[in-house]
């Protein structure tokens, strides 16, 4: 039979790994602690302030188009009820 061959791939780069929380933690071992890895994934990602920012936007019309039917539809009523008193016989 011949030789086998493999295939040789590069070698990896070692992901930083999570440091144990428990007595070790205050020893440097060179590993990323969890909350160090979660802050920086919350860090560069700004979708969530993307998706706040039209959520506010979209309240402040909501707002805006509450307060102008409120005043316009006070405007409508005391358009028409002076109306409804100046008709005679009413």
């Amino acid at each position: 039979m011949g030789a086998r061959t493999t295939a040789r791939h590069a070698p990896r780069a070692q992901e930083p790994r999570a440091a144990s929380i428990g007595a070790d933690a205050a020893i440097d071992t060179g590993e990323v602690p969890i909350m160090s890895c979660y802050l920086a994934l919350f860090r560069g990602d700004r979708s969530g302030a993307v998706a706040i920012e039209y959520v506010l936007i979209a309240a402040l019309i909501g707002l805006a188009i509450i307060a102008g039917a409120t005043t316009l539809g006070q405007s409508l009523n005391t358009f028409y009820t002076n109306a409804g008193n100046a008709l005679p016989g009413a």
